[in-house]
């Protein structure tokens, strides 16, 4: 890529198209040829410079030299065979016969394709090898190339200098617009192809040596208006001091200051009016100039004999070239609605279509308007910059907006490829484009021992894919150029380049030169038409998903088509990722047409997640086709943990704990230990973890103070194992229980017991399991439950058993039992009223002996008597109760007992009593 367009490029916006010489769909059809040659003279002759033309009715014309007769013409109306060849007159007969010196060029009229004219230019009589003239002639068929009748010379007499071939347009009316030059850029037309009108020199007037015109030759085309537009490029200035084509470009932002280099000329004569040289001007300094703020003083093309017209679908024309060494850009200009003043086209500033170093272009246009553009890489196979990327290859680019943007150019050519050259593109009405090329063996030596094949890419979808590339050629041709340095572009030494056309069913036609490589044997011309045998490869799922570290694999069907009947060798290439191969099981990767494999990609374990596409190919002699498979590669997932509980919520009374089961489940390969952790507890609350570092599960236990609020808390248990955490919220549920009995009391009798049901009821959401229990019960009562332990809400069955009668009642609530309550004997109670029998006695002798008693004595007296009094109220076995305390004697006293039972329940630690029963034993 040039230095001097990259400001270019900047300014123009290149659509991006997502092409590639691989097949997006699951199919791909492969293409043979079958090819004939088109006779010489003699053994010992030789073919060269084919030119071929496809018409409005799909008759395929081809003219070539023949080094015996001259020019020869064959037309074929089905594509395949050519029933006759003709031989066109090259020279009047009274002149010499000189065989023409370019390659000679046709057209067939749009109107009625009987009309077929061929032009060619061959050396003056009077030209000598130190400065070359040349005449120009023309033939014209009007029988659908039965015979020819061909004119006098309609140049210069003594011939004028040449660089390239004449080339010829048919307008609407039939009129044939003939153009040559090298100094001078000369027209003549005529009626009926064979009486032509004065020469008109259209190149401006210069004043020698200032210096002279100096073009590759002139090109030309008709609008769909009529009018006539002849083109030309001029390199006098190219070398010249401050010339663009020489220069580097300044930095960017900076305008570039050449106001000289080449230079493209253009001439447009409109419908109805005549042909005059005022008429030509300069588009590097007139259209292209004050348009672009890069370029203000205009662009300069550097090109020489490669420019080329085209029209879109509404007849308009485009201008299309590449610019010689060192540049070697692909660069297109249109014409809009916008005219000048004086009714001419005015001609867009150029964009840059290619990237690399470029060289030979060729369009075509399809009934939809969308261009398709090809071009070989360029000559130096390097670019301006030293280092430049390589540029071997053919290049595609299409533009769906009338050439406003193009796609990126893909090359459609082998990576591997040696120098292919020379393309040509076509598009039939279905969308479907074949590109053809010539593809030398090795890098061009130019020493005699260079040979080439023919190969065509072929794209069911407009370009989008190329799915098919064949090679045609069946046997490699020598390559007929001259010793020394290789040719640039094509010329007198090339013996002509391959031709690419459709035939009457839209199926591509090639021509080209066959030169045995080796012996003196004659150079034929080789024309290759699609025959009825060939097969398919198809993906029946071309994308997959594959982690990094995997290996993706597809399954590849193949099936002949018509009469194949070959091997077919599978292979891959095009992986868009660094490092990827691909094997096939069975080994090997060869089958037979109906045969299937499988084609495996390893995935390498640290491979980046994203889409990589590559390509199946599939070949079976010189044709190779291939499908498109795409491996959705994903990153290996990190190895890691989940945490879960097999409850989130779990209850407790207060002053208890609540246990969950907490399981830790490892994913992606994870397999460390992992630490268990809680957080966000209500106060007081503790928790703890058996065990609390596990790879597989543990239980939790949250510990609750007993000043525990009721209600329900959030906190949660979190996991860690290095930097990696996994957490799982959890409810603590505070709770309290409530009872209900079936009886609040009963009687039993000793050696019996009594039932009763026990309702237990969740109050606040406590929903764990309760053990229950009757605590302090005296000697001789027992009880049990059934269930001892339970759930709640739930009900279990109390019975109360007496073994014996207590010794006294269970609830002491009212006056005791003094024999109880002290311990007295009887005998003890005896003493006592003995003792205060003498106080009262002790206490009467005291007061007898004084006036007056005192009154101490008295009291002592009273006090004394009621205690003998109450002593033998003991002593004699007497009692006294009220009504909620039961009293009895000692055991087999007739004396009931009577207490009551306390129903205590236990949860995680915490106890709370739910009932108190009464029980009688009487």
């Amino acid at each position: 890529m040039s230095n001097a367009l990259n400001g270019l490029r900047r300014f123009s916006t290149i659509a991006r198209f997502c092409i590639a010489l691989a097949m997006t769909a699951a199919a791909a059809h492969a293409q043979t040829f079958s090819i004939s040659n088109l006779p010489t003279s003699a053994t010992t002759g030789s073919a060269s410079y084919p030119t071929m033309v496809t018409d409005a009715k799909g008759n395929v014309n081809v003219a070539w030299i023949d080094s015996a007769k001259g020019i020869m013409f064959a037309r074929s109306t089905d594509g395949k065979t050519f029933p006759t060849q003709v031989a066109v007159q090259v020279q009047p007969p009274a002149g010499a016969p000189l065989l023409p010196a370019f390659q000679p060029q046709m057209a067939v009229y749009q109107n009625d394709t009987t009309v077929i004219e061929i032009v060619w230019a061959a050396p003056d009589p009077t030209s000598t090898p130190a400065a070359p003239t040349y005449d120009v002639f023309a033939a014209r068929s009007s029988n659908a190339g039965l015979n020819f009748v061909t004119t006098l010379n309609i140049a210069t007499v003594g011939g004028v200098p040449l660089a390239d071939t004449p080339r010829l347009a048919f307008d609407f009316s039939g009129k044939v617009n003939v153009v040559w030059g090298k100094t001078g850029a000369w027209i003549s037309q005529s009626q009926d192809g064979l009486n032509f009108s004065a020469v008109i020199n259209l190149a401006p007037a210069v004043v020698p040596p200032n210096p002279p015109l100096n073009t590759g030759g002139p090109r030309i085309a008709v609008d769909a208006a009529n009018d006539i537009f002849v083109a030309w490029t001029d390199e006098s200035n190219k070398n010249a001091t401050g010339s663009y084509c020489t220069s580097i470009e300044p930095p960017a932002g900076t305008p570039v200051p050449n106001t000289i280099g080449g230079n493209i000329y253009v001439n447009e004569t409109l419908a109805n009016t005549a042909i005059s040289a005022t008429k030509t001007r300069n588009l590097s300094n007139t259209d292209w100039a004050n348009v672009n703020t890069r370029f203000p003083h205009g662009f300069f093309g550097c090109s020489y004999d490669n420019l080329t017209f085209f029209t879109n679908k509404s007849g308009l024309v485009r201008l299309l070239w590449s610019d010689d060494s060192p540049i070697e850009d692909v660069l297109t200009s249109k014409v809009g609605n916008a005219t000048n003043a004086d009714g001419t086209a005015i001609f867009s500033f150029p964009i840059n279509l290619a990237t690399l170093p470029a060289a030979a272009p060729r369009e075509v246009t399809d009934a939809n308007g969308s261009y398709y553009v090809v071009w070989s890489g360029g000559p130096t196979g390097g670019g301006f910059n030293p280092g430049a990327t390589n540029s071997q290859g053919v290049f595609f680019s299409r533009s769906d907006d009338d050439g406003s943007t193009f796609s990126a150019g893909v090359n459609v050519a082998p990576p591997t490829a040696f120098a292919p050259a020379y393309p040509q593109v076509t598009v039939d009405s279905k969308g479907n484009v074949s590109v053809a090329w010539e593809q030398a063996h090795k890098a061009i030596a130019a020493d005699g021992s260079d040979t080439f094949d023919v190969f065509l890419a072929s794209s069911p979808d407009k370009g989008a894919t190329f799915s098919t590339l064949s090679q045609v050629s069946t046997n490699a041709s020598l390559l007929c150029i001259a010793a020394g340095n290789p040719p640039t572009t094509p010329d007198t030494t090339t013996c002509g380049t391959v031709q690419l056309g459709l035939d009457v069913n839209s199926s591509p036609v090639m021509a080209w030169v066959n030169h045995a490589t080796t012996g003196a044997a004659a150079a034929n011309i080789d024309f290759a038409a699609k025959s009825g045998s060939d097969f398919t490869v198809t993906l029946p799922a071309p994308s997959q998903n594959a982690l990094a570290g995997q290996t993706a694999s597809f399954t590849v069907n193949s099936a002949a088509i018509g009469t194949f009947a070959g091997s077919i060798t599978l292979s891959c290439s095009n992986f868009s990722a660094a490092n990827l191969t691909c094997s096939f099981t069975p080994a090997g990767g060869t089958i037979n047409a109906g045969q299937s494999s499988t084609v495996n990609v390893a995935l390498p374990a640290g491979m980046a997640a994203g889409a990589v596409t590559f390509t199946v190919h599939g070949t079976s002699g010189g044709t190779t086709h291939g499908v498109t498979a795409t491996i959705n590669v994903g990153t290996p997932p990190t190895p890691g943990f989940s945490v879960t509980l097999a409850a989130s919520s779990a209850s407790a009374l207060a002053g208890g704990a609540a246990t969950f089961n907490v399981q830790i489940t490892p994913t992606n390969g994870f397999n460390q230990a992992v630490t268990l952790s809680c957080s966000g507890l209500p106060s007081g609350a503790t928790c703890s973890f058996t065990p609390a570092t596990t790879t597989s599960a543990s239980t939790l236990t949250v510990s609750t103070p007993s000043s525990a609020a009721v209600g329900s808390s959030q906190f949660t248990v979190t996991g860690t194992s290095g930097s990696t955490k996994d957490s799982k919220p959890a409810t603590l549920v505070i709770g309290t229980i409530t009872a209900s009995a079936s009886a609040s009391s009963a009687t039993i009798a000793a050696q019996s017991s009594a039932n009763f049901t026990l309702n237990l009821s969740s109050a606040n959401g406590f929903n764990g399991t309760v053990t229950l229990d009757c605590p302090g019960l005296p000697t001789g009562i027992t009880c049990t439950f059934n269930p001892a332990s339970m759930s709640v809400p739930g009900s279990t069955t109390l019975t109360v058993s007496v073994g014996a009668k207590p010794t006294g009642s269970l609830i002491h609530n009212g006056p005791q039992n003094l024999d109880g309550l002290f311990g007295l004997q009887r005998n003890t109670a005896l003493s006592m009223a003995f003792v205060a029998l003498a106080l009262i006695l002790s206490g009467m002798i005291a007061a007898s002996r004084r006036q007056k008693p005192l009154p101490l004595a008295r009291g002592l007296a009273v006090m004394a008597l009621v205690m003998v009094l109450a002593v033998g109220l003991i002593s004699c076995g007497g009692s006294t109760s009220n009504s909620t305390t039961s009293t009895g004697g000692g055991t087999g006293s007739a004396t009931p007992f009577t207490g009551q039972i306390t129903v205590r329940a236990q949860s995680g630690g915490a106890a709370t009593n739910l009932s108190t029963l009464s029980i009688t034993v009487p």
